[in-house]
């Protein structure tokens, strides 16, 4: 799945001082035309946009769905008079939203160094295998074969450890969905019953089906996890039921069925 475009947006933006000021010139319209130009400049290389060329206002223009002259008015004012957007003359930027994608990345970072972390634990050794490997050479070999499989199985674990992170990133760019997959994938791993590539695709698949926001699809995964089914199920609370943390496996179309994982 292509990455989406994200990035935050304050539920009470509008009240912004500055961009109080930018509405009281320009009205809702103008309100509209910056957010499409935020969105634009999410979409940017290094989220800033070129003012050089010579029809690049018409390119603005027409996402803006306005005339050229009315869309650089627009621009430079945002720049010079209400101060939402930064320009050295070359390009423009909204510090705002440079901030807003440093923090992602960082976050986004952390939960990959976190998630490295959590699959690549070595099993703490046994009492029986230190001890065998004193009492003769014969058991030291034996151990010493048990060792090479040992590392042929961590190998194995990170080349799949690897996997998960890309296909859990490819799928979404929200941390927290992120999160909630290692840990999915982690409790299924507690019962023994640790999910493959292919049970892995499957998953997000049927994610994609139970739910469209990702608040209900990591909902749907605790949901499981707390209940301890190694399933996901619609959320009983979106048909009415008790609430998905109270317990119990759900009455629905979907009950009692694995998935194929």
């Amino acid at each position: 799945m292509k990455e989406a475009y994200y990035f935050s947006h304050d539920a009470n933006a509008r009240t912004d001082p500055k961009i109080s000021a930018m509405r009281s010139v320009y009205g809702a319209e103008g309100y509209g035309w910056y957010w499409i130009i935020v969105e634009m400049l999410r979409e940017a290389n290094d989220f800033k946009l070129d003012m050089r060329s010579k029809y690049v206002y018409h390119a603005f223009a027409s996402q803006m769905q306005c005339d050229a002259s009315k869309a650089q008015e627009f621009i430079n004012d945002c720049v010079s008079e209400f101060e939402l957007f930064a320009s050295d003359g070359s390009y423009f930027w909204s510090d705002s939203l440079l901030r807003r994608m440093q923090e992602r990345e960082l976050k986004s970072e952390k939960a990959r160094q976190s998630a490295r972390a959590r699959w690549s634990r070595e099993p703490a050794p046994s009492k029986e295998s230190s001890e065998s490997e004193v009492q003769s050479d014969c058991v030291g070999n034996a151990n010493a074969s048990k060792n090479d499989a040992l590392k042929e199985s961590k190998v194995k674990e990170s080349k799949r450890k690897e996997i998960k992170d890309k296909t859990f990133s490819a799928y979404t760019s929200n941390v927290g969905l992120i999160e909630s997959l290692e840990s999915f994938a982690e409790f299924r791993k507690k019962i023994k019953k640790p999910m493959t590539d292919k049970a892995i695709t499957l998953l997000l698949g049927n994610l994609d089906k139970l739910a469209s926001s990702d608040e209900d699809k990591i909902a749907i995964l605790e949901q499981s996890i707390l209940n301890g089914w190694q399933s996901i199920y619609e959320l009983k609370d979106k048909r009415g039921g008790r609430n998905a943390r109270t317990g119990g496996r759900p009455e629905d179309p979907y009950a009692g069925i694995n998935f194929g994982f």
